[in-house]
């Protein structure tokens, strides 16, 4: 068995997906879907170690997407980072509500985009978002 992860990226642009992909290269075999069911069929099949996925899409958008993955006896162990609009507040809340473990503003930074798909692929770090008492 290959200590090789997968990493599922979703995003209904095509450029989006290729830059990605070649930003992640080096971080694992990266699968690509155009639209939400799409993801789900893949995932159900690979059981993706990480998807990122874009919040704003056409058809099953991203939280659904990510509220089904969270559901889903065999894939909820799958992280999953929801990409939003930086200047988009409602777009966070929805992320976090629908269950992602992490959020990325667009437009990604490679750095920023390497260093969370590694935190999840290492198995150190505990899913969901961190929490701060009140």
């Amino acid at each position: 068995m290959s200590d090789e992860r997968t990493i599922l990226l979703v995003n209904d642009v095509e450029m989006f997906r290729e830059l990605g992909s070649a930003f992640l290269t080096h971080s694992g075999t990266v699968l690509t879907a155009s639209n939400g069911d799409e993801a789900l069929r893949i995932a159900k099949q690979v059981r993706p170690d990480v998807m990122l996925v874009d919040l704003m899409m056409p058809g099953l958008d991203g939280d659904a997407v990510c509220r089904f993955v969270k559901n889903d006896p065999d894939l909820f162990q799958t992280a999953v980072v929801m990409l939003v609009g930086v200047d988009d507040p409602h777009a966070w809340g929805r992320a976090v509500r629908a269950g992602a473990d992490d959020v990325l503003a667009k437009p990604l930074s490679r750095v920023s985009l390497n260093k969370t798909v590694q935190r999840f692929t290492r198995g150190q770090v505990p899913t969901g978002q961190p929490r701060i008492p009140v």
